[in-house]
């Protein structure tokens, strides 16, 4: 499983969270700085972070995908749609929540949302 994270870098903590929720490990993280401008579409922005990480369309179809989305909604459902475009699935996204005990830094994964899963479901 690849994380492609849009937000703040996950630790091995979170990475532990993550596998416990979906049975699944996190092999890599590769950590999206795009920044998006208001004169600039998202896409481009995104197309343009994929070419600087070396993320190639044949990448991540072949890879499972994990997304710690971008904060901004828009942005985030650009994300959506271009892995979608890429690889014909949506990914599973990560939901994260503030650390309940405040003893560190970071924030906790609340939810792994599997995108998939629910367009899969029956009605």
């Amino acid at each position: 499983m690849i994380l492609l994270n849009f937000g703040q870098k996950l630790n091995k903590l979170n990475f532990e969270q993550f596998q416990a929720m979906t049975g699944t490990k996190i092999a890599e993280q590769a950590t999206m700085p795009v920044e998006y401008e208001n004169h600039q579409a998202y896409l481009e922005s995104l197309r343009k972070a994929f070419v600087k990480l070396g993320l190639t369309d044949e990448f991540l179809r072949g890879n499972e995908i994990a997304i710690n989305p971008p904060s901004g909604s828009h942005a985030a459902l650009c994300v959506l749609a271009e892995i979608f475009r890429i690889t014909g699935k949506f990914p599973m996204i990560v939901r994260n929540r503030p650390n309940l005990y405040g003893l560190m830094l970071g924030s906790d994964i609340s939810e792994v949302i599997d995108l998939e899963q629910i367009i899969n479901q029956d009605n």
